[in-house]
């Protein structure tokens, strides 16, 4: 899979940012692979998430990839190590929303939106130049979105709930953990005033251009969901991916 673009998640978290890939980049071949068997792995031991990461890691791997994508912050995680040893250039979402921020954030007040176990991993806090920073555990919103429950009553009333420490503040930039959390931007606008809050699609888009060479415009477009559940059960669940693609089961 020579010239590949691989996009890494364990759930469906980071599904959206396959999908701006793919029609922002409609001659590039992408691979989206996930592991929806064992999500989520936040309920195993710190040994078997690991072991679990290291293996997700092996096997996209094995397809050969160009750039690897990092849409999981579990897999920055306990995967840290092992993601250092590759020899292809690897965008992880933690550096680039840190640099996003940074660069047109600096000195502002932030909001991070992440599960609980990566603001208690601090994977992002001690790297923003922030004037306030706020943070707020997303686990029940996350959850949300996989139950397609966005724009009903359970879903403003978990966002009212989650951002009432930051209802009566100013917040300039709400910084998503999980690129998924962009789907509930009306119900967080019902309650807060913000400037921004990242697409992370678009994001790594921009930072996926400075390493495509301009051969690449030439290719045939290709989109393949790598999935280790049937193909039936992922059509159901990645309902928000709404071009053609090819799976490959493991």
């Amino acid at each position: 899979m020579k010239g590949t673009i691989a996009v890494l998640d364990v759930g469906l978290g980071g599904i959206n940012v396959f999908s701006t890939l793919a029609k922002t980049f409609p001659r590039e071949r992408f691979l989206y692979q996930n592991n929806l068997k064992y999500h989520p792995y936040s309920e195993r031991s710190e040994a078997e998430i690991k072991e679990l990461v290291d293996a997700d890691i092996d096997g996209v791997m094995r397809e050969n990839p160009a750039v690897l994508i990092i849409v999981s912050d579990t897999v920055i995680e306990y995967g840290a190590e092992k993601l250092k040893t590759l020899d292809i250039p690897v965008i992880k979402i933690d550096d680039a929303l840190v640099e996003y921020a940074n660069r047109n954030y600096e000195q502002k007040n932030i909001v991070l939106l992440a599960r609980k176990e990566t603001i208690e991993a601090n994977l992002y806090q001690k790297r923003f130049n922030y004037n306030h920073l706020y943070n707020i555990p997303s686990d029940e919103l996350e959850r949300i979105i996989e139950e397609k429950q966005t724009k009903t009553a359970r879903s403003f009333t978990a966002v009212k709930e989650a951002f009432r420490p930051v209802m009566k503040k100013e917040v300039d930039l709400i910084v998503t953990g999980s690129p998924c959390l962009i789907d509930l931007q009306t119900e967080i606008r019902e309650y807060i005033k913000y400037q921004m809050i990242t697409d992370v699609g678009m994001i790594i888009a921009n930072k996926l251009t400075a390493l495509l060479p301009e051969e690449g415009k030439r290719r045939r477009g290709e989109r393949i969901v790598k999935t280790s559940v049937p193909a039936r059960v992922f059509r159901e669940k990645g309902c928000r991916v709404d071009f053609k693609y090819k799976i490959k089961e493991y």
